[in-house]
């Protein structure tokens, strides 16, 4: 039941940020000359945004409170998450495969 709770909350919250993610796209929103305001996302976007924010997905241009997706951060983020996951793997892999051969 609880990991149940958990995999609807990861799944729901995935599907947000690629709504973010596609509105930002739809905006055009790419760069600092495309930069937008974050007018148009609903209250309960914010804490992914500032999640995004925090991992520098989405960039704050100076003081004007602009907004844009970088991508190239996005896909160096999920590369290194990807890593992490697979050093994981293989020591879980070691661990229960100590003592076999």
């Amino acid at each position: 039941m609880i990991l149940s709770n958990i995999k609807n909350v990861l799944i729901k919250n995935y599907a947000k940020k690629r709504a973010i993610i596609q509105k930002f796209k739809n905006l055009g929103a790419f760069n600092v000359d495309l930069a937008i305001k974050l007018d148009d996302f609903q209250k309960e976007d914010f804490p992914i945004i500032n999640n995004m924010k925090r991992t520098e997905v989405i960039v704050k241009v100076g003081y004007n409170d602009l907004y844009y997706f970088d991508e190239k951060k996005l896909l160096e983020n999920r590369l290194k998450k990807t890593k992490w996951a697979m050093i994981l793997l293989l020591i879980i892999i070691i661990f229960l495969f100590k003592g076999k051969f």
